[in-house]
């Protein structure tokens, strides 16, 4: 091989080396987060009944008048702490900066008198609907009303089989009406299957 043919082998290989390492480069700088790092960037969309203001009726037979209902987002931030975030008119989206596969709870409410929020849990999924909600909800109890540090919760839950109890909330109709506060308390203690899915007693 004569010295031409080398040269130009070498002149492609640093070639393809710069532009390799440009492209790299041009793609970490657009993240907010390191490639590698210990958190990332995740994209929640909103469900569609939190995005707008709803219209209610003054009296029989009057104009319909435009009522504000604020929507919110609650969730359970790194620290263990119960964050809320008020969401806009028409936004389709929020985005957060989450610990990577760290168990964190996503509920969002429409006023103070929503008792059925929408919801889901990362890292096993960033889409809310109903049955999420629920499961959502009995995870953010046990962070909430917790009397053990939050590392240690965290730990607990995080051994959890979260979307295995999700798929079982999802066979029922109205997920609202069955026992929170007895799953919650199994899952706690680590007893919890299958047959403590019941409806709450009567009168709850």
């Amino acid at each position: 091989m004569n010295i031409f043919t080398f040269m130009r082998r070498r002149f492609l290989f640093l070639a393809c080396a710069f532009v390799y390492t440009v492209l790299c480069t041009a793609g970490c700088t657009q993240s907010t987060l390191p490639l590698f790092g210990t958190h990332e960037k995740i994209s929640l969309r909103i469900p569609e009944q939190y995005r707008s203001q709803s219209t209610t009726q003054n009296e029989e037979n009057s104009a319909p008048r435009r009522s504000v209902h604020s929507a919110y987002l609650f969730y359970i931030d790194e620290k263990g702490d119960a964050r809320n975030i008020l969401l806009h008119e028409g936004q389709g989206e929020i985005q957060l900066v989450l610990p990577k596969n760290r168990v964190t709870p996503f509920l969002f409410y429409m006023d103070e008198t929503d008792i059925r929020p929408q919801g889901c849990i990362y890292p096993f999924g960033t889409k809310a609907d109903k049955s999420g909600g629920f499961t959502a909800f009995i995870l953010y109890r046990l962070f909430v009303l917790s009397h053990n540090s939050n590392q240690t919760v965290y730990e607990h839950v995080s051994l959890f089989n979260w979307p295995k109890l999700n798929a079982l909330i999802c066979t029922y109709d109205d997920p609202w009406q069955l026992d929170d506060v007895l799953i919650a308390e199994k899952i706690a203690k680590g007893t919890f299957n299958g047959s403590h899915i019941r409806t709450k007693p009567p009168g709850i």
